[in-house]
């Protein structure tokens, strides 16, 4: 009998990424780590204001959220439009 998990980590900023990357780090493999997320690309917010007065270029600072799929972290794009805590589920996009 298998007591795999599933991890729904939702938003994927910086905080959501460093905690779905470090969750499939550290679950055996055989729970699922799903990333939900609206955008395609991530860009480190830090650096913006370097890009506010043109000392990088904003493709210097983004990179694709597919990436994390390398890392075994499974990706779901769209945005969340509930959470039922009382079925895990959430509906992202008019979907559960």
């Amino acid at each position: 009998m298998s007591h795999a998990k599933t991890v729904l980590v939702l938003g994927g900023g910086i905080g959501g990424i460093v905690t779905a990357t470090q969750l499939r780090k550290q679950l055996p493999r055989e729970h699922r780590v799903i990333l939900v997320e609206r955008e395609t690309m991530h860009a480190f917010s830090p650096s913006l204001p370097w890009v506010m007065v043109g000392m990088r270029r904003v493709e210097t600072i983004t990179r694709p959220r597919t990436k994390l799929v390398q890392l075994g972290v499974e990706l779901i794009q769209g945005r969340v439009e509930k959470i039922d805590a009382a079925q895990c589920s959430i509906q992202v996009n008019a979907k559960t």
